[in-house]
């Protein structure tokens, strides 16, 4: 799912030049690889792309400028059923944030939590949520203790039974 996230932001910026530039507001570019990273503020969003920065010397535009370019083209297709529901250009340093759809962010992580790991479940309960945690297990002797996640006999501030 995240993989997919990323692909949609590649090919959004992909086309973003490319209407860009048939539209002639930025020179023709050759693109470099379109990298994405976690913004280091988190009111820069989910992920952030510098290709703004990378091809600053091609347009020859401040990245800042060539950013809000590629944001207001990309803008128009974002509504809150897309995977991306926001997007900015950073004013002062030419970075593009994205911030991704709280549902389509679920929708992996429940994705991750179900899917089977070496033919066990990671899913810890499936639809009822995190269970088995702190169980006793049947096979086991009453000294044995409780068993946890960790597979240790008592982790650190574990309750008592």
């Amino acid at each position: 799912m995240f993989k997919k996230i990323e692909e949609t932001i590649v090919k959004l910026i992909t086309e973003a030049f490319q209407k860009a530039s048939d539209r002639d507001l930025l020179s023709p570019v050759s693109l470099p690889s379109i990298e994405l990273q976690i913004p280091r503020e988190k009111d820069h969003g989910d992920l952030a792309s510098n290709i703004a920065m990378k091809v600053a010397s091609q347009v020859r535009r401040p990245p800042a400028e060539t950013a809000k370019v590629i944001v207001s083209l990309i803008e128009p297709e974002l509504n809150q059923d897309t995977e991306i529901i926001r997007i900015e250009a950073d004013p002062r340093k030419g970075f593009i944030n994205f911030t991704i759809n709280p549902s389509t962010l679920h929708k992996a992580l429940r994705g991750i939590l179900l899917s089977p790991v070496n033919g066990a479940l990671v899913g810890w309960g499936g639809e009822e949520g995190i269970t088995g945690i702190h169980q006793r297990q049947p096979n086991r002797t009453p000294n044995s203790g409780p068993w946890t996640a960790g597979g240790c006999r008592r982790c650190p501030g574990q309750p008592d039974d």
